[in-house]
Parts: structure tokens; sequence; C-alpha cells
């Protein structure tokens, strides 16, 4: 469970670092790359917050869900709003929805997850 929580622990870091640092022209690309009629960049904003939520809840069962959602709500918002003071780079609207979107995604399947949780622990 350590090992896991220590991945968990870096894809917050990447998440973080991902947000905050510019990536030059790898985001013109993904900006001109549709999947689903989706942009590329708003694709992965969504992908990465995604696990966000029912990750926390599996390493920690005892958390209570709507405040892991409210907290992830949260870093979502903080990781777009940092945009907004950072002079190299750019907040956009369309970002922040993409990030709560995630969020809201990975609460939504939590039922499923639970479901997989529950068969994957049986002996």
């Amino acid at each position: 469970m350590k090992a896991i929580r220590l991945l968990f622990y870096v894809y917050l870091a990447g998440l973080i670092i991902a947000t905050l640092f510019p990536f030059g022209d790898a985001t013109q690309v993904l900006d001109t790359v549709y999947i689903l009629s989706l942009r590329l960049d708003h694709l992965l904003h969504i992908l990465g917050f995604f696990p966000l939520v029912p990750v926390w809840l599996a390493l920690w069962p005892a958390s209570n869900k709507w405040l892991v959602f409210a907290l992830g709500l949260f870093i979502a918002v903080v990781a777009e709003g940092m945009h907004y003071v950072l002079p190299y780079r750019a907040f956009n609207p369309n970002d922040l929805l993409a990030n709560l979107a995630g969020v809201v995604a990975g609460m939504l399947m939590l039922p499923l997850f639970s479901h997989l949780l529950k068969k994957i622990s049986k002996p």
C-alpha cells in the first residue's frame, strides 16, 4: 500500500508540474488536435484530474467522499487559477472547465470503481 500511496504522491506532483510549467511548442500541437470534438488539450485536462477522487478514496477509504470531492474541485480551480498570476502562463476558462469535468467524472465513476475494488479484493 505504501508503494501505491507513493505513486499517488508522484501523480499529484506531476499534475502540479504539468499545470504550472510551460511546455513551449507542445501546447500549439495540443491546441490543434481534436478527438471526439474535444481539443486534445482539454481532453488531457479531463484525464489528468479524473483519477484524483477515486484513487484518493481507494487509498484512504475512511475519508468523507464529499469532502474529497470538494478538495478535488478546489485543486482543479487552484491549478488553473495559478495561470492567472503566473506571467508565463495564460488563464483559460475552458481549461478550468476541463479540470472540473475531470474531477466530476471521477466522482460519477465512484460506484464503478467501488464495485471493481470489491471484486479485485475478494479471494
